[in-house]
């Protein structure tokens, strides 16, 4: 990961980027780092103050693009128009400056003033907690929380438990950030038996996985559109169950058989698990309730 950064804000983080979700650059304002729900100043290897923070210079900016880009920011202008740029590893670098509108939209972004570098982490077991449920078949299931929350490393671990398991996973990672491949090679173990289609759209991806891969299972990161619920029913009626990740704060969608609904940090305990059939409105502090496939009201 260091190796994409300007030398300056090398030596300012040193190894505190080792435990951290982001590492923030904003032009003329402090370097920081996002450990969990806040952000904290960094000066020569240290949290600080943002006051007694190094200031980001325009150079650390333009190098660092440089180095994540492989010195033709020209070649990238389509990740850029769009706000991202994925890195090996599964790293994605939001990017935002200066915007230039189209009749179609944004037509590109120039003069960047702010690069977030949000750092993937692969927590083996991290979706223990969710382990019970299939222990009598796969369902449906939607994991939603706010970005940062710890979604997609959830998804990554149920894809690779069910995988030992021996169900045939086929994977939609249409950003790079659930396996992360480089060169067709996942840089996180999703296990023996997911196929993985890298890049592409959700609607295409359903489409060549049910056509040729025949899985048990399709996973997915960040559904949220009318037609992505579209072909997950139609994967449903050919007898797929589908896994994904919704931004957000409550299930939106009745579809689902299993939902998980995330504190706003990764590691606490979600706010509710449980079936689908019934309200799910359930909002219990640090602990979740199993409905429907346990008895409703069986607090773990």
């Amino acid at each position: 990961m260091l190796q994409y950064l300007a030398e300056t804000i090398k030596e300012q983080i040193g190894s505190l980027w080792l435990e951290a979700t982001e590492i923030r650059l904003r032009l003329g304002r402090p370097l920081s780092l996002r450990n969990l729900d806040r952000e904290c100043g960094v000066a020569n290897s240290q949290y600080c103050s943002f006051e007694d923070a190094y200031v980001v210079q325009e150079r650390d900016i333009l190098t660092t693009l440089d180095k994540i880009t492989e010195a033709s920011l020209y070649a990238y202008k389509e990740e850029i128009r769009q706000g991202f740029l994925m890195l090996p590893g599964g790293h994605r670098v939001g990017v935002v400056g200066e915007v230039s509108l189209d009749e179609t939209g944004v037509k590109m972004q120039r003069n960047i003033s702010s690069l977030n570098i949000r750092l993937a982490k692969d927590i083996k077991n991290s979706a223990a907690f969710l382990y019970p449920f299939f222990n009598k078949g796969i369902k449906h299931t939607l994991i939603v929380g706010p970005p940062g929350s710890g979604k997609t490393t959830i998804l990554r671990d149920l894809i690779r438990f069910l995988s030992q398991k021996g169900f045939t996973i086929g994977v939609i990672d249409e950003r790079g950030e659930i396996a992360a491949s480089v060169l067709g090679r996942p840089s996180f173990n999703l296990g023996p038996t997911s196929d993985i289609l890298t890049g592409c759209p959700k609607k295409a991806g359903f489409e060549i996985l049910l056509r040729g891969m025949r899985p048990d299972i399709i996973a997915t990161d960040e559904i949220g559109f009318a037609n992505d619920f579209q072909i997950m029913e139609k994967a449903s009626e050919m007898g797929v169950k589908v896994i994904a990740t919704f931004h957000g704060t409550k299930i939106p969608y009745s579809f689902f058989e299993i939902g998980v609904c995330l504190q706003n940090r990764p590691g606490e305990k979600p706010l509710f698990v449980g079936g689908l059939s019934d309200e799910s409105t359930w909002s219990i502090d640090d602990s979740f309730y199993r409905l429907n496939l346990w008895p409703l009201g069986d607090k773990t």
